[in-house]
């Protein structure tokens, strides 16, 4: 497995994404993007679990994230983690980011 920054290679580009998105006109994560989030630890689940939600956080906060949104990030990580299903609203289920 590539790390960079103490993060799988796959979550550092998670990071990257969701950073950028919520790098907007509203400095928020938009809805569409927390569902291809949830959509994303569900069909990727085997690879989330590996990840440290402290230093996934960490990046965020680094990549210019909001606390709230992090926070956020964080609490569905953690559910994933926990072998919780997340529901997404506005994505296929079976969504993932493409990398």
């Amino acid at each position: 497995m590539n790390e960079t920054k103490g993060l799988p290679e796959r979550a550092e580009k998670v990071a990257g994404v969701l950073a950028q998105a919520a790098s907007g006109d509203s400095d928020r994560l938009h809805s569409g993007d927390v569902d291809k989030l949830k959509a994303d630890l569900n069909s990727a689940r085997e690879e989330w679990m590996a990840v440290d939600r402290t230093a996934f956080g960490a990046r965020l906060r680094e990549l210019g994230m909001g606390t709230d949104d992090i926070l956020k990030v964080d609490g569905l990580l953690a559910k994933a983690q926990a072998g919780r299903f997340v529901r997404p609203r506005s994505v296929g289920k079976d969504a993932r980011f493409d990398f």
